[in-house]
């Protein structure tokens, strides 16, 4: 099993000191990140598309076995709630892929409001007429979507069921591709002012994911595991004790 380890963004002013170097320029940003790192998810997709210069400049600025994920936009997501996108979602499948092999999967990560009932049928639908490369996983943050029925079409489709750490809903730890993708998400009761520090002990849900993974490591070939700062207060931190 890979493992590969990372952060829910990158361009984080307050990472200056704690994390990047003092007087570390924002243009510098990924270049440094990546040398610590082997993951990224990209978290600026969920709310615009990338233009090809972007995307281009992530490339050259990261190594050769550098791994990007991408959020899929919200517009998709959020605001039409999966029902018609077939005609926005290809264009942005098609400028990700610009990333060629430094693209790990691109998230679809779905609002808690959205229930199996309402979005099971849009999002069969959305799977079954996209490509089968890139990758993609799903995120459910309603409980009513974790059934067997969901797990055997995202089977079916080689699609992976994001494990997500949220307050939302209790995520199962199953398998429904030859890859797992961890997400330490949390909450939004920590100022972002106060990211670069630890503000909240959450070993307790590091260590049991810990232990779900390295429970199912011969069921996969592959593992993103990813931090965002909401989770403890410092995304960097929170990778770093995972790992």
């Amino acid at each position: 099993m890979e493992i590969k380890t990372g952060c829910s963004g990158w361009s984080y002013n307050q990472w200056v000191g704690p994390f990047y170097p003092p007087g570390t320029k924002s243009s510098n940003y990924l270049k440094i990140y990546s040398r610590i790192f082997d993951l990224v998810e990209v978290d600026s997709t969920f709310y615009r598309v990338p233009d090809e210069s972007t995307i281009n400049a992530w490339k050259s600025s990261t190594p050769d076995d550098f791994t990007f994920t991408v959020k899929m936009p919200k517009s998709v997501t959020h605001d039409s709630r999966l029902k018609n996108v077939e005609k926005e979602v290809s264009p942005f499948i098609e400028r990700i892929t610009i990333l060629r092999k430094k693209l790990g999967c691109v998230l679809i990560q779905l609002p808690p409001s959205l229930s199996y009932g309402e979005g099971y049928p849009r999002l069969k639908q959305l799977l079954e007429r996209l490509p089968s490369d890139p990758k993609l996983a799903v995120e459910f943050r309603h409980g009513s979507w974790f059934r067997d029925e969901v797990f055997f079409l995202l089977r079916e489709k080689g699609v992976t069921l994001a494990w997500s750490e949220v307050p939302m809903a209790k995520v199962p730890s199953v398998i429904t591709s030859d890859t797992v993708y961890l997400r330490f998400v949390g909450d939004r009761s920590i100022p972002e002012e106060q990211f670069g520090n630890v503000i909240k002990d959450r070993t307790s849900e590091i260590e049991y994911w810990t232990k779900e993974l390295q429970g199912k490591k011969d069921m996969i070939r592959h593992a993103y595991v990813l931090s965002n700062n909401h989770f403890q207060g410092f995304g960097p931190a929170t990778v770093n004790r995972f790992r």
